[in-house]
């Protein structure tokens, strides 16, 4: 692609991303990010040679966002990310120091149009072990397309060794234009009619937090291991209903925020990918959505058929994403 300040309309699943973060620029709640702890030994020049080839095919790092002729827009920036190698093993906690630079990071806004959309940095913290640290705005790519470049980083760094090497991401050109086609069709239309009547009529929306539900500033993570019994009762009943577990987990979820929200609308933010089948399958880009699922169950409801109905819902949901 061309590079320069020659911009071009963002994609539809970038454009509520541009207008929620145009909302409250000082958040950085759009900063995705992670690290990865590497052990053993690390040949850190050939893991900059496999970072630098990786980024090369993935051109949506370059882009910048701001506003061009009262719209937003987005263009290539000529330089990429490079990776930042930053040597803490001779700090007296360096795990700790790392992960407080993490954080700092991560908590800051992004200047969209003067900055990198990605950060990247390798923390060397001993002679055997090391953080890759990956921070890139939501505007750029999603939680799939980071882990395409993570992944490539891994093949590339393998491939100076085996000397199998992987065949390039495709092109980013492709993806804008399926968008574009889309924003034409009559199926884009269809869509919008749908949406139009899901969410007509939506008053204010509940949180678990009293007043007024808003975005957070910060995002946390938990994992929680579930029991074997838990696991095998949520099958059941999954199967019993005729659906899948995942939909069944999320509508008993959608259940108990219902029951510990305050006064206000049930909705619930679906994340959905719709890659598969696109140009965007293979692409570290942004092409995810987070689907408005208005769910109020019926306490009284048989938990089957409760379950049942909504499922039916969640799919059509998912027709229309």
């Amino acid at each position: 692609m061309a590079t320069g300040r020659a911009a071009f309309p963002l994609t539809e699943a970038q454009e509520g991303l541009w207008y929620a973060q145009a909302l409250d620029r000082a958040n950085p709640i759009f900063n995705c990010g992670q690290y990865i702890e590497l052990l053993g030994p690390l040949d850190v020049a050939r893991f900059t040679r496999a970072f630098d080839a990786a980024v090369a095919q993935s051109p949506a790092l370059r882009l910048r966002f701001g506003m061009r002729g009262g719209a937003p827009r987005q263009w290539l920036a000529d330089a990429p990310p490079l990776l930042e190698v930053v040597d803490l093993s001779g700090a007296d906690r360096p795990e700790r120091e790392a992960l407080a630079r993490m954080q700092a990071d991560s908590g800051r806004a992004v200047d969209l149009a003067a900055e990198q959309a990605g950060r990247f940095v390798l923390y060397l913290l001993g002679e055997s072990r090391a953080f890759w640290y990956e921070r890139i705005h939501h505007l750029a790519t999603d939680g799939f397309g980071i882990v395409l470049l993570t992944n490539r980083v891994g093949e590339l760094y393998s491939a100076e060794e085996s000397g199998k090497a992987p065949s390039p991401f495709p092109a980013l050109e492709p993806v804008l234009e399926e968008d574009a086609a889309y924003r034409l069709s009559e199926r884009r239309t269809a869509d919008a009619a749908f949406w139009q009547g899901e969410m007509r009529g939506l008053e204010t929306v509940a949180g678990p937090a009293e007043g007024r539900a808003v975005t957070s500033a910060r995002f946390d993570r938990a994992r929680l291991d579930l029991p074997p019994a838990f696991c095998e009762a949520l099958t059941s009943v999954s199967k019993a209903a005729g659906i899948g577990w995942p939909d069944a987990l999320t509508v008993l979820s959608a259940a108990y925020f219902s029951r510990v929200s305050g006064v206000g609308e049930r909705v619930y933010g679906l994340p959905f990918m719709a890659r598969m089948g696109t140009k965007a399958a293979r692409v570290p880009c942004m092409w995810m959505n987070v689907l408005p699922y208005r769910c109020e169950p019926d306490e009284d409801m048989p938990l089957s058929e409760l379950l049942k109905t909504e499922a039916q819902r969640l799919g059509a949901l998912r027709k229309h994403g």
